[in-house]
């Protein structure tokens, strides 16, 4: 949600429409389309604020990401997360 507030801050028109019904998908569990997936990545893999993470860390919250945006079953390979 972080990633698509600050694009929304910066979108004007359409665009910033097309981003507000995003987050209300968000916020109802609804799919999202790809493009949301991506932009939330790679705000993970940018954001100064998340710097300090260790690659474990990193692995969870894309893992954490993945399960919130496409449930399912495959929870192998990343410690804490269990189906």
């Amino acid at each position: 949600m972080d990633a698509l507030h600050e694009q929304r801050r910066a979108a004007e028109g359409d665009e910033r429409l097309r981003i507000r019904k995003t987050l209300d998908a968000l916020e109802k569990h609804h799919q999202v389309d790809a493009w949301v997936i991506e932009l939330t990545r790679a705000h993970m893999a940018t954001n100064r604020r998340d710097a300090h993470y260790t690659e474990g860390a990193k692995r969870w919250r894309d893992r954490a990401l993945q399960e919130y945006l496409e449930p399912g079953e495959d929870v192998t390979g990343v410690d804490g997360l269990t189906a």
